[in-house]
């Protein structure tokens, strides 16, 4: 297996070689003739079903006719947004299912992308979505500014995976400074299962307790616990982000089930 720093080195060349041959101009130019995604923050702070809960397609192909109807059952189902993860071996494959979902949908995507260049910001906007996740922890500050540019040319969200105090530190200085455009508005974390419940971790608590408050503020998890911190999610949560690459109808249900939840906002 390849180490992360060897695969970034990959798709740096590969996207070297792709600017090269002038594809990025032929995605700016696919953007102008787009219609606008559906807002994702309004799709977060008014959730369809009472709840915000963000699916993550894993292998659904929404380019097959059995994908598509995974996809309207989610749809139907109560989901508040679509998630879909690029691989950086398949790249330019996974862009065409993130276009196919974007055009049969009215729900926003998301792509869970390794971004490491303003590059890849304007991929995702030419195929559709309406958000991108930003590991602040992967750029240097020159290449985070210009990931953020991006996402302000193209108008698209930005939510900032935090693992540590430090990458609260740097969204915050790089997303507020932005006087237009996504700013610092959509934050990730996680928390790991035991013991059968989802325990927030301190170094999770800490991240949530200094983040702003018109910040919205995401949870993701890789499955639904059989218990559920409900009452300390409420208060510091606004939706769950479901990166369970299998079984997302049953996993959606059940949280669509759990007692109301979220911030007050």
């Amino acid at each position: 297996m390849q180490s992360i720093e060897a695969v970034d080195a990959s798709r740096q060349r590969w996207i070297a070689a792709q600017k090269k041959a002038g594809v990025d101009g032929m995605y700016r130019t696919r953007i102008h003739y787009l219609p606008l995604p559906p807002p994702m923050a309004d799709a977060l702070r008014v959730p369809r079903a009472g709840r915000a809960v963000v699916v993550e397609l894993g292998e659904i192909d929404p380019r097959s006719a059995a994908g598509l109807a995974a996809c309207k059952r989610l749809e139907e189902a109560g989901a508040t947004a679509f998630s879909m993860t690029v691989r950086e071996r398949e790249s330019e494959s996974d862009f065409e299912r993130v276009l196919a979902l974007a055009q049969q949908t009215t729900l926003p995507v998301v792509v869970r992308d390794r971004v490491i260049d303003r590059y890849l910001v304007t991929m995702a906007r030419a195929h559709g979505a309406a958000a991108v996740t930003v590991q602040p922890s992967v750029l240097g500050d020159r290449e985070l500014q210009a990931v953020l540019g991006a996402a302000v040319e193209h108008g698209l969200e930005v939510w900032f995976e935090l693992e540590t105090t430090v990458d609260l530190e740097r969204a915050v200085r790089f997303g507020q400074g932005h006087p237009v455009g996504p700013g610092f508005r959509t934050a990730c974390v996680g928390a790991s299962k035991e013991g059968g419940s989802l325990p927030m971790q301190e170094t999770t608590r800490r991240l949530i307790s200094r983040l702003p408050d018109a910040v919205l503020r995401l949870w993701t998890m890789d499955e639904v616990p059989e218990v559920l911190p409900s009452t300390s999610f409420s208060q510091d949560f606004d939706a769950w982000v479901l990166l369970t690459p299998t079984g997302q109808e049953a996993a959606l249900a059940a949280l669509l089930a759990l007692p109301e939840a979220g911030r007050g906002r």
